[in-house]
Formats: structure tokens, sequence, C-alpha cells
């Protein structure tokens, strides 16, 4: 299960209005004996009707940010490169600033890394406001015109949303290192550069060859101990010491070095870092569709077996009869002092009220997972004329009763409006709407109004 899988299935389960029979028809069809459940999952949606087109624009998002930010990673990464070997031919260049930013840096970056993903997410932690990529992110959704729906599906769920920015900001460290080294072969090519090392730390030439061994994984790429101490800089006056003067020449050699420590740690290290991030990506995407409202229902209906039943001839008793509920209104209000969303999130309900063309002072999603504090909170703060949307396809049970009849004794009117798919312009069938109906004819409640 990739992202665009993940995405359309929050879509498809809050859309599809398909039976039970068709889901074990599919099950059937493609049994959990060959199909282990994200499969089956993937296969459903890719054969649904009920699909968003936010899908594909979220994964367009997607693309199109990790295009544009890995272009400014690698620009800022040449830019960088340029930058540390820049040289006037009067100060040679330190090789300590660039071996900084291509082995002490991305070592410490990697570490923290690695510390974020044995952490468990809880929502917006520390680790998000450390992450350049975060605020990259928001500074381009700045600029755009809405949101994209499938976007705020990703956030709901903490570990995708780490996953997901560990490894956007391992691909743009990596491009960033790319853009250093292609800085280093560029100048390299392009002038004669002399490097040199110094510090103001008391270090011998014999001890900084130990410690370039010891980063270099051994002496075949290593400077020689000859080429440390003709190297060794001391600013004491405006010029180069007379002896580094003779040996330019064999200044120069220390970009092999160079070169081979950034393909070790900050593009090879990195680059093996990323591909355990994807990993962790693809795991916590996994994980997170299991975890899905409605996930579990859709997996027991594809795969339990069904038993029906039918009587040989029609039975008049047991045949329903239709409601006649009194209370059907055949066209809303442009305004509602509030409205209410029953498993709905926000995003869905401030685009029923666009579809509707309704506004109201504040809009609030009830129901779902929310607790029962909260429920009756909403309740005795709820005030006026309230319009409340619900699923047409799901019948009333007995929380949502327990709720509306809450909303009764504290509400002037309420609206009730079941909602269907998006395709279908969100008209309920006919068949839903007489159930929504008859529960209402049974509750007799002066004050609740069925949208017809």
């Amino acid at each position: 299960m990739d992202l665009r899988g993940y995405i359309g299935l929050y879509s498809v389960l809050r859309e599809s209005t398909t039976r039970v029979e068709d889901r074990r028809a599919f099950g059937l069809k493609y049994p959990s004996t060959l199909y282990p459940p994200l499969k089956q999952l993937s296969l459903w949606v890719a054969q649904s009707p009920h699909r968003d087109k936010a899908i594909d624009e979220t994964i367009h998002y997607l693309h199109h940010l990790n295009l544009l930010l890995g272009i400014f990673a690698l620009v800022m990464g040449i830019m960088t490169g340029v930058g540390l070997l820049s040289y006037s031919g009067d100060n040679p260049v330190n090789i300590l600033y660039f071996l900084s930013m291509v082995v002490l840096l991305p070592l410490l970056t990697m570490l923290f890394a690695v510390v974020s993903m044995l952490r468990r997410a809880k929502g917006e932690s520390l680790f998000l406001s450390l992450v350049p990529a975060f605020w990259l992110e928001r500074v381009l959704l700045y600029f755009r015109q809405h949101t994209p729906k499938g976007l705020l599906v990703l956030r709901q769920d903490p570990e995708v949303v780490k996953w997901l920015l560990l490894s956007r900001s391992q691909m743009l460290s990596w491009l960033f290192s790319v853009g250093i080294l292609l800085a280093l072969l560029g100048v390299i090519v392009t002038a004669d550069i002399a490097f040199v090392w110094s510090t103001t730390l008391q270090v011998t030439p014999e001890a900084f060859h130990q410690l370039l061994v010891w980063i270099g994984l051994g002496e075949w790429m290593t400077p020689s101990l000859g080429l440390i101490e003709q190297s060794h800089y001391f600013r004491l006056g405006e010029g180069l010491d007379s002896q580094m003067v003779a040996h330019a020449s064999t200044l120069g050699e220390w970009w092999k070095f160079l070169a081979w420590v950034t393909l070790l740690y900050a593009i090879g290290l990195r680059g093996v870092l990323w591909l355990i991030a994807q990993w962790g990506l693809k795991r916590a995407i996994a994980d997170a569709t299991l975890r899905l409202v409605g996930v579990e229902r859709v997996l027991s209906e594809m795969n339990t077996p069904q038993i029906t039943t039918h009587a040989p001839t029609p039975e008049p008793h047991f045949s329903p009869q239709p409601a006649h509920y009194l209370q059907m209104s055949e066209a809303l209000s442009s305004h509602y002092d509030r409205v209410l969303g029953w498993a709905l999130d926000g995003v869905e309900i401030a685009h029923l009220n666009k579809h509707f063309g309704i506004s109201s002072t504040e809009s609030i999603s009830v129901g779902g997972v929310m607790s029962l504090e909260e429920e009756l909170a909403i309740v005795e703060s709820s005030r006026g004329e309230l319009l409340l949307y619900v699923k047409s396809w799901e019948p009333p049970i007995m929380d949502f009763v327990d709720f509306l009849e809450g909303l009764v004794s504290h509400a002037h009117r309420i609206t009730l409006v079941p909602i269907g798919v998006e395709a279908e312009g969100y008209h309920p069938h006919p068949q839903a709407l007489e159930v929504w109906a008859r529960r209402l004819e049974s509750l007799n409640y002066s004050k609740v109004w069925l949208k017809q």
C-alpha cells in the first residue's frame, strides 16, 4: 500500500455505498488465502467507482513539492561547495571547513534522524519543528489557494507524517551533498586550488594523520604524512610559508580525499539512511491503513461467509410500510447558527456547506471517536437553528439517537440532512432516506425536520 492507495482508501471508505453482498463477492474473487489484507484493500480501491479527484491532486502536489525542494537543495549544495572552496590566491582553502560540512554535520543530522526513527511520533512534536523540509512545505502551502484534501488525510496519523518528513529530509540532504561534490569537482577542473589545514588547537601532523586515517577508513585514500606536514598552515604573516610555496603543486592533491569522504559519509551513508526512511514510510502507511475507521468491517465482510434466506412467496405482514414523516423540508436556509456533521471531519463539512450554499457561525464535527464529555459540551452549547449532516447509507444508531435527543432539549429547530456520495450530487438514495424518515417518525420529535 503506497500513499496513493492510502488516500484512496480513506476516500472510498467514506463515499462507497457498496452492499455487503458485493464486498463478499469481491472477497470470493480475491480470497484472503491468496491476497493479504493490504493487497485486498488495494485491489478494492482500484476497482471502486467512488475515487476522489483529490487523490491525484495530492499525489501531484507531493511530486511537485519534492521536485522543487530537490532542485533547491541541489543548488544550495553547489553554492555552499563553491563558497567553501573559494580561493582568491592570497589565502589557501582550509580543508577543516569542508570536512565539517561533509563529515561532521551529516553524522550529527543522521544521528538525530535515527533517534527520531526509534521514537514514536505524537502529533507535531519537537522533531517537526527541527526539520527544514517541514517549514519549507508550510511556506509553499501559504502561497496556495487551498490545501489538498488528501494532505489533510496524511496529517491525521503522526507516524505517517514523521516518516514522510524523514524520507523527504534525507532526500534533500542527499541532494545537497551531491551539490557539494559537484562543486568540488567543478572547482578542481576550472581552478588551481591550494588546500591546507589550520587550527588554533595544538594538533601535530602525526595526530592529524591518524584522525584522517580513521575518517577515511584506511590508508589507501588518506593523504601521506609528508603532504600533511607540507600543508600545515600557520598565519604568521601576509604571505605563505616559503616551504609551502615550494610544494604548491602537491597541495591540490587533497581533493581526492575530500571527494572520497563526501562520497562515503554525505552521499553513501546518507543514501542508506534514505532507503531506511523509505522502508519506514511504507511500513507506517501499511499500519495506518489497517487503523482506518471502517477497514476492519470491510475486511470482515469480504472474508466472512454470508448466509442469506428468502421466502418463496412475499409475506405481506413482513413488507415494510412507507413512512409518513410529516416534517419534511424541501429547501435549506442560507444560514444556520451551528452546522454539525455526524462522523464527518471539518474538511467534509466545509465542502458540504459550499455545495449547499450554507453559511454558519461555526461548524463542528461530532460522533466518531469523540468522548461522551465532548459530545455533552457540544449539546449544551447548541442553541437556535441547527443543521445536522448524516451519512444516508449509515442507519441511525443508538449513539446518534442519544445525541439527537440531547440537541432537541436545547435547540430551537434541527434540520437533518442525510447526504449521499459526491459523485451523485450528495443526493441520498430513496431507500436510505426512507430508513431515516421511519426512524424519525418513531422518535416523534417536533423540533426535528428532515431534508428530502
